[in-house]
């Protein structure tokens, strides 16, 4: 009896596996996920399943359509945080393509000014994050800053509304 149990219980571990990664195939296609974050959103689904498999009721639905909805709701949350992050992003890149304009350096050091000027006057926490997104990507500047890259992303939002001025008027 145990090893039927334990065979049921590797197959629907295996139907997990394969939808979780479908799901992020899916989300690696309309989003540009390096390999680690596309192994972060696979775990993020896995936890997802695990966490609601301890609310699962047998006589409601099978395993497996239980199992494909959690995913489902998983992939719809996670592809809404990929949006928001990728358009936070693009913002605050128009910023750094202005600066890095070499056609005529004189707006571009007005510009930095500015930035500079913006930047000194944020808060301690969103300060810091600002200088070092001035010189890494997100992922970089979280881990120099031993920040998670969510908090990062969190705190690029908090920081555009400061900046966004800058923006406006080029």
């Amino acid at each position: 009896m145990d090893s039927s149990g334990s065979s049921q219980a590797t197959s629907f571990e295996q139907f997990v596996i394969e939808r979780i990664r479908f799901r992020v195939y899916r989300l690696q296609r309309v989003f540009p996920l390096s390999e680690h974050d596309a192994e972060d959103v696979a775990q993020q689904m896995q936890v997802e399943v695990l966490g609601a498999m301890t609310r699962y009721r047998s006589g409601r639905s099978s395993e497996r359509t239980y199992a494909c909805r959690v995913l489902d709701r998983a992939y719809c949350n996670l592809a809404k945080k990929l949006r928001k992050r990728r358009a936070t992003t693009v913002r605050l890149e128009a910023v750094a393509h202005i600066l890095t304009d070499a056609r005529d350096p004189r707006p571009c050091v007005d510009l930095a000014l500015d930035v500079a000027e913006a930047v000194s006057a944020l808060p301690d926490g969103l300060r810091g994050t600002a200088l070092a997104l001035m010189h890494h990507n997100p992922k970089d500047a979280a881990d120099s800053r031993g920040l998670h890259r969510g908090t990062v992303y969190r705190q690029m939002r908090a920081i555009e509304p400061h900046l966004a001025h800058l923006v406006r008027n080029e």
